[in-house]
Formats: structure tokens, sequence, C-alpha cells
């Protein structure tokens, strides 16, 4: 083998350069090369030859070929096909033979025959069947061994009669998938379009007179549900749901022409409608036009086939309704299985106008209602439809009747018999009769009316006739006189001048296009295309209803904010949520708006609606909320601070969404110090709560005294705003901490190391800065504990106490004999006070109510605060409180 020599040689070429860089040894050398190869297919396997894989070493240049085995894949099919063609009964088969192997043969069934050709890539008629003779079609088949092309033949179709066509095609209900058209109402001639497209559970339909578009489908109760949408110039609108749900329109396009009997709906309902009413005329008073397949063409009377194409049937008539005419034409064909293909109806409605001439040759034009008469052309009105008025149909002009020497005859009718008189000069005849003449006037040819009479023995009693509108009242010419008739009786009717191009004509057509139903399934296996599918329904009963919705950008305060991370806006600023991701992608927040929002209530779960104009809800969630349709937005202005679950519920109720926004709290405008001194009663401790600012009295502590103290923010800003604080002492002695309370707000613990008056400045802290404009100060003055008889002799405390359900003030006097003098309700009681032989403060009843009464049974004692504490009974079964007195300087007149 040539090629294999030159790949040896380039080889061994290979393996002394290597050997020549000492990277490898081999190559005829020892010891023995462990071979490396590198393989490469050199022969591919076909269906009845093995391939080969050769193999080469890369150490020592050593080739090596492996045989593959069969490809069953691997066919050569040449040559034609060996075709049974498909018939209407049953499938064909394309059959050929492989090359390389008799054996193996390539299968393609062909589907059998439809008059639409069902199943196949292409056709193109060679002839086409007649109902008398058979046809010859070309199909093409797509498969993966390539196009099979071939002929088949046609079967007759089977018709007889346009009747019988209209039949067949009328039985198709529902096989009209599109209708379009269009329709002119217009003066100016303005056309406007108008389709319908039916699917397998909706109708839609645009109408470009109206300019919307709709659907129409069945909802969970089988009732009709319609939606539709304005065409705007710019697009269209928002779809929304729309109370026109005619039921009928899921039948199909609603023809209504001007002829009153003509309004269906459906195509080929209304095919055997109109040709039911065009083959009555003769019995509803219409002039019918219409057109039978030639009996003479019936060429086999067992099958009544026709010979000639059904292409292009058609039958049309008119209805003449008073001023107004209209004409009705439909042309339509049919598939070879006698369903409808096409159909065109085409209605013409047209306001007609009636001229006549005078002597003179100018026209007048007879205008309903007002008997005027204009010369010069029809203005836009009501015009009579003048069917009694003679014209000449060829010139226009006045056909009137002439005596033998060529006078014009002027109409009067005999008043004993209601008969036409004829006068010629002589007698007198009353007309019972006539015919057509032409003759010359006066170099032209007229149409003269030759009257069949009966003369008369006597003068008659003449009347005058004249010509009159549609209310019987009199038309007068351009003078003002009365027009007579002429030849009223035998006459011409008027001519009614129609022409398309008058501005009162009003056309309306459809053109219905029927088509198979194609599914995913024909597409797939590459006999139809993807847009011969029928197109699903975009609006179902629940399409314009949302199910979900996504927040999808935000504003706060005008400014744009991210969200990935979460939804976190600061309180008091506006909050504008922007929606999107709608779904489904046929609704839409204009056709199922938020209606309500609501706060879910973080304890109870109780949903509370929200308000656009009040922040007060009866609740602590001081937010206003509301939805704008225009900008899809949720606008939100939160006084409230804290983790907030927000319910929007849409229109339709289908959709119900919780979202959770977090609101952090503001900066505040003002701080009021609140502090809160420990205190200890039957060793347990607790806090005494006293608000203060730099006009109080200063807290009183003493030496390692610890105080817990915060800040509060103004009480219309209490919900929102922050009370984080930092603060500072005036001089040293104090230490602060911060506490770790599981409050809502910022606290701090102040421990005094030594004497004296102090002043502590709290500022709001933002986290990184201390703000000086909003900041507080309060006093404390620091002293060293007192022994309780130091503390307590001579002093005045107060106090209020709970007894019969009221706050009572209570008045204790420490006198310097020992004695605790209280006053309370108008009652006085004494105890002794003083230290027993442990150094611990005591006291003892001594006078007045006695201590067995509820509510006075009186104690009291010191705590390690230095603060004077009372306990007794409430009056309330076992409850009790304590309370602690505070000091009562004189001098100042209160406590």
């Amino acid at each position: 083998m040539k090629n294999g020599k030159i790949l040896k040689s380039i080889i061994a070429l290979t393996c002394c350069l290597t050997m020549g860089l000492g990277a490898l040894t081999g190559c005829g050398g020892e010891p023995e090369c462990e071979h490396v190869y590198t393989w490469t297919l050199t022969k591919q396997s076909t269906c009845s030859e093995h391939g080969i894989n050769t193999g080469v070493c890369g150490l020592c240049g050593n080739i090596k070929e492996e045989q593959l085995p069969l490809d069953e894949n691997k066919h050569v099919f040449t040559g034609e096909w060996d075709i049974t063609n498909p018939t209407e009964e049953k499938d064909g088969l394309a059959v050929k033979t492989c090359v390389n192997n008799p054996a193996h043969k390539a299968e393609v069934v062909l589907p059998r025959l439809t008059a639409t050709a069902d199943g196949y890539d292409a056709k193109e008629y060679v002839t086409k069947p007649t109902s008398a003779s058979k046809g010859e079609i070309k199909l093409t088949l797509n498969s993966i061994y390539g196009a099979i092309t071939f002929n088949a033949e046609l079967q007759p179709l089977k018709l007889d009669s346009l009747e019988n066509i209209v039949v067949l095609a009328s039985l198709s209900q529902g096989n009209v998938r599109e209708v379009n058209g269009w329709m002119q109402e217009t003066k100016d001639g303005t056309q406007q379009g108008f389709s319908y497209y039916f699917g397998d559970d909706y109708t839609y339909i645009y109408d470009g007179v109206n300019r919307k578009e709709s659907w129409y489908s069945l909802d969970d109760n089988q009732n009709v549900f319609a939606m539709s949408k304005e065409i705007k110039d710019e697009g269209s609108s928002s779809a929304t749901v729309d109370p026109d749900n005619k039921k009928e329109y899921l039948s199909g396009f609603h023809y209504n022409s001007t002829v009153n009997i003509s309004s269906f709906y459906g195509a080929e309902n209304g095919l055997a409608q109109l040709y039911e009413v065009a083959k009555n005329g003769s019995d509803t008073g219409v002039t019918i036009k219409y057109e039978e397949i030639p009996q003479e063409q019936i060429t086999d009377s067992e099958h009544k086939w026709i010979d000639g194409s059904i292409n292009n049937l058609w039958f049309s008539y008119g209805y003449d309704s008073g001023s107004w005419f209209a004409r009705l034409t439909v042309t339509f064909s049919i598939f070879g299985d006698g369903t409808l293909k096409n159909l065109k109806v085409q209605t013409e409605a047209i306001r007609p106008y009636m001229y006549a001439r005078e002597a003179d040759g100018s026209a007048i034009y007879y205008k309903e209602g007002d008997a005027s008469v204009e010369k010069h052309g029809a203005a836009v009105g009501d015009i009579v439809f003048g069917y009694e008025y003679p014209t000449d149909f060829k010139t226009g002009g006045v056909a009137y009747e002439y005596d033998k020497y060529g006078e014009k005859l002027y109409e009067q009718t005999n008043k004993a018999t209601g008969n036409v008189v004829y006068f010629d000069g002589e007698n007198y005849y009353d007309v019972i009769g006539g015919r057509e003449e032409p003759i010359e006037v006066g170099g032209k040819i007229i149409i003269n009316y030759i009257t069949e009479k009966v003369k008369l023995d006597y003068v008659p009693e003449l009347e005058d006739v004249y010509v009159k509108d549609k209310y019987g009242e009199i038309v007068y010419d351009s003078n003002g006189d009365p027009v007579k008739k002429y030849m009223a009786a035998g006459g011409y009717p008027a001519t009614a001048h129609y022409s398309d191009d008058h501005p009162e004509v009003s056309y309306k057509t459809a053109y219905f296009e029927q088509t198979k139903k194609i599914t995913q399934e024909d597409v797939d296996n590459g006999f139809a295309d993807e847009a011969d599918v029928v197109k699903p329904n975009p609006y179902t009963y629940d399409s314009l209803y949302i199910k979900d919705f996504d927040i999808i950008s935000a504003t706060a305060g005008g400014s744009s904010v991210d969200i990935s991370s979460g939804l976190s806006f600061p309180a008091t600023q506006v909050v504008n949520l922007k929606l999107g991701n709608i779904s489904p992608s046929t609704a839409s927040l204009s056709t199922d708006a938020i209606e309500t929002i609501y706060v879910k209530d973080e304890v109870t779960g109780d949903l509370i609606r929200l308000s656009n104009v009040s922040f007060s809800n009866g609740s602590k969630y001081s937010i206003q909320a509301f939805f704008t349709s225009k900008e899809d937005t949720i606008t939100i202005n939160s006084q409230y601070a804290g983790d907030v679950t927000f319910v929007f519920k849409t229109k339709s109720g289908k959709c119900s969404k919780e979202v959770q926004i977090t609101f952090t709290k503001s900066q505040p405008t003002s701080l009021t110090p609140t502090a809160a001194v420990y205190t200890v009663i039957d060793g347990v401790a607790n806090d005494l709560e006293r608000v203060v600012n730099t006009t109080d009295k200063a807290v009183n502590l003493i030496v390692g005294q610890q105080l817990r103290f915060w800040a509060a923010a103004a009480p219309a800003e209490a919900a929102y705003a922050s009370t984080d604080i930092l603060p500072v002492a005036d001089k040293e002695g104090l230490i602060f901490s911060q506490s770790s309370g599981e409050n809502n707000y910022q606290e701090w613990l102040l421990k005094p190391e030594k004497t004296g008056e102090y002043i502590v400045t709290i500022s709001y802290y933002d986290g990184t800065n201390a703000v000086s404009e909003v900041s507080a100060q309060f006093k404390v003055t620091v002293s060293e504990k007192l022994e309780p008889m130091e503390l307590l002799s001579g002093k005045t405390f107060k106090g209020k106490v709970l007894m019969d359900d009221l706050k009572r003030e209570l008045t204790a006097q420490f006198t310097t004999k020992g004695e605790i003098i209280i006053t309370v309700a108008n009652n006085n009681i004494v105890y002794t006070y003083g230290l027993n032989d442990e150094g611990e403060f005591v006291t003892a009843y001594k006078s007045g109510m006695e201590p067995t009464v509820t509510g006075y049974n009186f104690r009291f004692y010191v705590n390690d605060a230095g603060d004077l504490l009372i306990s007794h009974g409430t009056g309330y079964g076992n409850e009790s409180e304590d309370i602690v007195l505070t000091q009562y300087v004189e001098e100042q007149g209160q406590p």
C-alpha cells in the first residue's frame, strides 16, 4: 500500500530525530519497545464492510491495524424509490434498497390521501379532480433518507349541484379558523378592517371600526367570559373584563348586513341561510340572481358527478327596503370532502338617488322630507327612491308620451273610472295598457310607450295627477310648481341611479378561510409549519387575574434604593415600590389592581387594613399605604419603626401576597431623659422611674448606687424615632456603661464613685457620631450614705397609697421624739421608730387606726440606697404594695 509506505517513512524519520535527542531508546535496539499507539480512523465501517483503525507507535514507529465492527446504520441508498401509492382507504409505502447489501431496506410509510393532502410537506396539483373526473397530485414527504416525491391519483368529487355543495359545506361546523374582512360605512370612503380567529376554546376579534380587540371564552361555570383591549395609536391598552359577553361569538363570525334577513353567526351557518334566502327569494319579495352548476354537465346518471371545477361558485341577491338598496354576493369553494374551504360574503348597502330632467335639460333631484329640489347634484340627506317617476333608461331624461304629431301628452285621470285619460285633440280614451316603441324626437332615439286604450263616448271629468314622495307629499319643481306625473299607468318606473362612488354607499365584506386543525405533533413530525398550529387562548378565565408578582425596584425619599438584600427603608420617608414580574404574563395591575393593603399584627396575626388618608387605624402601626395603577406602584409612608409584614390583596382575591419590610428608626427632633434608681425591698431589687430634665431637681444618689437611664423621643415621634444616645458627664466621678437590657430602647448604667453634683448630657447617636443638635441634660447629686436615724429624724415624707380603689395621699412625719405621725384618708396613726440592739431600723404601732384594719398595716423600711419605703395591704384580698416616700421640703411647699 503506497500510503502505508509513506507513513512508515515519516514515522522512521521521526524516530531517528527522537533518538538524536536522546529522549528515547528502542527503534530496533534493546530493550524491546513498549509501544504507545496513536490511533487514526483510516476506513469507516459500512453495513457490509468492516472499517480499519490504524495505530502508530510514537516511540518506535511501529504500525498496527485493527478491524472495526460493521455499522448497521451506514447504508447507501441510491436510485429511485419503489412506491406503493397511498389511497383514501390505506397508507402507501416507499422502499429503497441498500447498494452494499440488498437485504437492507429503507421503508417509509406514506400517509393515506385526503383532499387536503394532510401529512405531506408539499403538494402540487397536476390536474384537479372534478365531480366527474379523477385528478393527479404531486406529493412530497421528507424523511431521514431524503425527500420522497411521487404522483398520486385523486378520486372524483362526489357532488351533483350547488345545493348539494352548500349542504356538504354547511355540515363542517367549527372548521373555519379565520375570518378577515373590511367595512366601509363612512361618506369619505374610509375602510376599516376586522378579523376573527377561532381557537379550540375561544374566539378572538379584531374590530378596526370600533378600535377594539376582544377575546371570548368560557369560565369554570361554562359562562362566557369576555376580555377586551382598546386599540390606541401607540399600541393597545391592557386587557380588561368586557361586559359584552355574547355566547354567540363562540359559534363564529357575526355577519350582519343591512339586509335585515342576513344576520348570522358562523360561516357554515351563514352559507346555508343565505342560500335558502336566495332559493326562496320569489316567495319573500327579494330580487334573486344566483347560479347553479348547469345540469347538462352531469355525465354520470348514477353518481351525478359534475364535469368541471367547483371553485368560485357563487350566488347573489338584492334586497329593496324603500330608500335603501342592498346587494349581497356569496362566493365560495370547498375541499373535496365537502367541507368549506373559502367563503366570501359581501354586502353593498347603497343609498340610491333618483333624478329626472326638466324640459330645459336641467336635472332635478328629489330629497326626502322637505320636498325641495336641487339642480346641481344631490345634497347629503335622505333621497327619495322614486319608483313612479318615468325616465328614459338610456338618457336619464323624462320619458314622455307623445301623440302622433310628436306632442307631449300630460297625465290626467278619469274621475269616474280612475284610469289615465288619453286625449288626441278630438276624443278621450281610457288607457288600459300599452307597448314600447322607440321613436326619434329631435334627432334622438327615445323610448315611447304606445298606449292601448278604449274610446269614451263622453267627456270625462278630469283630475291632474302629481308626483309624490314616499310620505304621500307632492314633489315640486324648481319653480315651486307641483310636478305632474307622466304615464302613471303602464309607464316605466323611475330610473334609480346607483353608483359605487356615491357618498352614501356602504360595504361590509368578510372572507372566511378554513384551515385544518394542526397539532404540535404534526409540526414535530414535519407535516406542518409552526404557524399552522391553532393558537392557544392567551386569555383564559383566570388569565387576567394575578397569581403572583414581585417588587422589582423601590425609591425612598425620592432616591433609588438597592433591594437586592431585602426591603429596608427609613421611617417617615415616602417609599414607592414598583411592582413587576406579574404572573401569568397575560394579567396586569390595571385589570386586577391591588385593592386592599393590610399589615399583619406581630402578636395576634390579625390583619389591620391601612388607609391612604390617615395614620390612625386603631393599632400601633401608624402607616399610610395606597396603590397607583398608572405607575404600578405601592406608596407607603410609615410613622412606625420595626419589622412590618404587609399583605397586598388584588381585586380578584386570587392573589394575597405577604411582604416583610423593615423600617429603620429615624433621628428624633428632641430627647427627654428618663432614669430608674435601683431600690431594694425585702431583698428584691426594683426599679423606680423618674422623668428628669434640667429644670427638675437632681436625681439623688449615694456613692455606689447604680442608676439606669435612657432617652425618650417626643410623644408624636415615639413610634419611629431612634433614642440611641451617647452620655457624658461634666466632670469625673461617674462611670458609664451600656446596659444589656432587652428593651426596645438603648439603656445606659451610671455608677457614682464620689460625692458631688454632676450634669449628664445625653446626645443622639447615629451609630457613628453624637449629634449635639439633638441632646438633653439631667442633674445627679451624689451623697454619702446616711444612717437611718440621721436620714429620717425631723423630716416629713409624702406619697400615694392604693386604698378604697383610690390613690390616697399619705404623709409620714418623723419627729425627733422617735414617733411617726401618719396622716391618710383623714385618719392619724402613730408609730414609734428607732434602732434595735442589733442596729436595725424598726417600727411599732402606738395609736390611731388599728393595724388590723385592711390597708392600715403600715411597715417602714430604709433600703441600701437610702430611700424610705412603705409597705401595706391595699384592701384587695392579699394584695399589697410597696412605694417610696419622697421627702417633703417645707420651704418649697411641695415634695
